[in-house]
């Protein structure tokens, strides 16, 4: 698993995929830092550190011609304008194109919704006055599932060994997303999912893994 603390959050759910098919699991995280190459375009924080990262990344991986297949996510929604989106694509893939042979196989996990900046307080004044949480902080689907250029450079490789996995639909319906499901709190805060919620969508990312051959 390569990427920022939206990769980190992945564990729970990554580590039931790896245990039912018996994968070992190896977590290259580095917060606020994602695996593309040159810097992340929109990104605003320590450029040294996250170079720093990505070549122990790519060291870690040679020394280690086991790993066959990657995971990949990171935040979609870093400050910053849009206008470099085409960069950052190829960005991406120009990082991914830069693996090791010996890896054989991309997943791209589209990056989860994000929530309304005020969940918090808006779940604490719902359950105060015992109204449905879910609904009453719900909140539109357009707004919380923004445009994911990794997710965009992986579609555009049309590359068999480059894959997307999304799993919006686990988050939200057609319209709305909610920030509490099946009981379970969605969010941490803003745009990270609760070690809860993720390991509710390991059988459902075990299922789209298998689905890709």
């Amino acid at each position: 698993m390569i990427g920022d603390s939206h990769a980190a959050q992945w564990r729970p759910g990554i580590d039931l995929l790896a245990k039912r098919k018996k994968w070992s699991v190896v977590s290259l995280v580095e917060h606020s830092c994602d695996y593309t190459l040159p810097d992340r375009l929109r990104y605003t924080g320590n450029f040294a550190s996250c170079r720093r990262w990505r070549i122990r990344v790519a060291a870690f991986l040679k020394l280690h011609p086991e790993i066959e297949t990657v995971f990949v996510t990171g935040n979609f929604s870093y400050a910053g304008s849009r206008q470099n989106s085409a960069a950052e694509i190829a960005a991406y893939q120009s990082a991914w194109h830069k693996l090791p042979a010996s890896v054989n196989r991309v997943v791209v996990i589209r990056d989860n919704p994000h929530s309304r900046p005020d969940n918090g307080r808006c779940l604490t004044r719902a359950i105060k006055a015992k109204r449905n949480a879910a609904r009453a902080c719900s909140y539109s689907r357009s707004e919380a599932v923004g445009p994911d250029n990794a997710v965009l450079a992986a579609r555009a490789l049309n590359d068999p060994a480059i894959n997307v996995v999304d799993l919006s639909d686990f988050y939200c319906d057609p319209k709305l997303c909610f920030p509490v499901i099946g009981q379970a709190l969605v969010y941490a805060d803003g745009s990270h999912v609760t070690p809860t919620f993720n390991r509710s969508l390991g059988p459902y990312l075990l299922r789209a893994v298998n689905a890709l051959g």
